[in-house]
C-alpha cells in the first residue's frame, strides 16, 4: 500500500532548537539526544514552515513560492522524514540515532563529571570577559618570552630526577592539564552553552585529556574562538603562577614544569592536528571539519574533479589543503630518508624508556627524557599518519565499489 505522503502532518520535535552559525547556515540542535546538525538557509526555511498543522503538500506549496525552481512533495518528505527524523528533529516512530563519540579519541573515560564541574566553572567565568581575556592573554604572551628565558638559563637539565621529585612533577603536571580543560568548560559556561565532562583518552596513540564543549556550536564564532583559546589561556596563567613560585618563594621544583608547559602551549596551537589551534582556525574560517574538507577540496581541484571557486573561503580552503598535503609529504619523505632507523628501533626505544621510568629511576634525567622522547615521538606520528591515510583510502575504495555495485 502506497503511503499518502501529501496529507502527512509533520511535527517538529519539542527538543529541537535553532541557532545561527554564520550568514548562510544554522545549527539545529536536538537537546535531548545532543545532536547538532548544520543546515543551510533553504533547509532552515523549510523547517520554519513545520508547525504541526500544515500537511506536507501545504508546506511544499508555501515553500515553492519563494523558490525559482520548485521542489516536489516527495523531496520535502525525504528531507523531513528520511534525513532529519533519524536525528530526532522531526517527530517519527523510527528510533533516533544515538550520538557517536568522536572517532579520533580512543579508550576515553570520564575524569570529572558535569555535576562537579558545575560547582567550579561559574567561579572562573569572569576570566573570559572578551576585553579582559584578550588584554590579559596578550600581556601574558609577551611576558612569557622573558619568563622562559629566565627559566631556561637557570634550569639544570642533567639533574637526576628522584622518585620524590618525579611524584611532585606528576602532580603539578596533572594540575596544569586539569586547569587547561577547566578553561574550556568555564568559557563555555560563561557564554551560556552547556558543557559536558572532562575526560581522558588517546589521540594518535598519545594520552590526552579532553573537555566536552560540543554545545558551543550554537554560539557565535567570536565566542567559540574564546572557548577554543581558553585552555591555552589557562596554561599561560598556570605558567605565570609557577614563575611567581620560583622567583618569590624559591620553589625550584616549579622550574622543571615551566618548559613542558610552554611546549604543551605550542603543541596545542598547532593548526594541523585536532588541538586548540585547529579549532580556532576552523571557527575563524567558519568551516567545520576543516582538515578533511580542505584536503578533499585540494585533491579535487588538482584532479580537475571540481572547478576552482574564487571566493575568499574557497581560496583559504585550497591554501590550507595545499599546506596540509605539502607538510604531510615533507614529513613522510624526510622521516623515510633521514630517520628510517628510528622506525625499526621504535619498539626498543619505547621499552627502554618505560624500563628507566619504572625501574631504573636513578638514571632518569631531563637530558635522557628529552633524547628518548625525540626518538619516540617521530615514529609514533609517522605510523599513525600512514595508518590514517591507508584507512581513508580503504574507505574511499569501499564506497566506490558499493556505488558501482548498486
Amino acid at each position: 500500500m502506497e503511503l499518502d505522503i501529501e496529507n502527512i502532518v509533520p511535527q517538529l520535535s519539542v527538543n529541537a532548537a535553532f541557532y545561527p552559525f554564520d550568514k548562510q547556515t544554522y545549527v539545529v540542535q536536538q537537546t535531548a539526544h545532543a545532536h547538532q546538525l548544520r543546515v543551510n538557509q533553504a533547509t532552515y526555511q523549510l523547517l520554519s514552515l513545520v508547525n504541526g498543522e500544515r500537511t506536507i503538500e501545504e508546506i511544499t506549496t508555501t515553500y515553492n513560492q519563494s523558490l525559482p525552481i520548485p521542489i516536489s512533495v516527495k523531496d520535502v518528505y525525504n528531507t523531513l522524514f528520511e534525513q532529519l527524523s533519524k536525528w530526532g528533529i522531526i517527530e517519527d516512530n523510527k528510533p533516533i540515532q544515538q550520538r557517536q563519540k568522536d572517532a579520533y579519541l580512543m579508550l576515553r573515560f570520564t575524569l570529572l563529571p558535569v555535576s562537579i564541574l558545575n560547582k567550579v566553572t561559574p567561579t572562573l567565568g569572569f576570566l573570559f570577559n572578551p576585553i579582559l581575556f584578550y588584554w590579559l592573554a596578550s600581556a601574558m604572551v609577551l611576558s612569557s618570552c622573558f619568563l622562559i628565558r629566565y627559566v631556561y638559563s637557570h634550569l639544570k637539565f642533567d639533574t637526576p630526577i628522584s622518585p620524590e621529585l618525579a611524584f611532585w612533577l606528576y602532580i603539578i603536571a596533572g594540575l596544569s592539564i586539569l586547569s587547561h580543560e577547566l578553561g574550556h568548560v568555564s568559557a563555555c559556561n560563561k557564554f551560556g552553552a552547556k558543557h559536558g565532562e572532562i575526560g581522558f583518552g588517546f589521540y594518535l596513540f598519545m594520552p590526552v585529556c579532553y573537555a566536552d564543549v560540543t554545545d558551543a556550536w550554537k554560539l557565535p564564532a567570536a565566542k567559540r574562538i574564546i572557548i577554543d583559546f581558553a585552555g591555552v589561556f589557562m596554561d599561560l596563567i598556570f605558567l605565570h603562577l609557577c614563575f611567581l613560585g620560583i622567583y618569590f618563594f624559591k620553589i625550584q621544583i616549579l622550574m622543571s614544569v615551566c618548559i613542558p608547559i610552554v611546549m604543551n602551549i605550542l603543541f596545542n596551537l598547532n593548526p594541523f592536528f585536532r588541538f586548540d589551534g585547529y579549532w580556532v582556525l576552523a571557527d575563524a574560517l567558519g568551516i567545520p571539519n576543516l582538515r578533511a574538507k580542505s584536503m578533499t577540496y585540494f585533491r579535487d581541484i588538482i584532479s580537475t574533479k571540481t572547478k576552482f571557486d574564487l571566493s575568499l573561503k574557497s581560496i583559504l580552503l585550497f591554501i590550507y589543503g595545499a599546506l596540509v598535503w605539502s607538510l604531510l609529504f615533507l614529513f613522510l619523505s624526510t622521516i623515510l630518508y633521514y630517520q628510517s632507523a628510528s622506525l625499526w628501533y621504535f619498539p626498543i626505544e619505547v621499552f627502554d624508556l618505560l624500563k628507566t621510568l619504572i625501574i631504573n629511576t636513578k638514571d632518569f634525567t631531563f637530558s635522557y627524557f628529552q633524547s628518548q622522547i625525540s626518538k619516540i615521538i617521530i615514529p609514533v606520528v609517522f605510523y599513525i599518519t600512514v595508518w590514517n591515510l591507508c584507512r581513508k583510502q580503504v574507505i574511499t575504495i569501499k564506497d566506490f565499489l558499493h556505488k558501482t555495485i548498486q
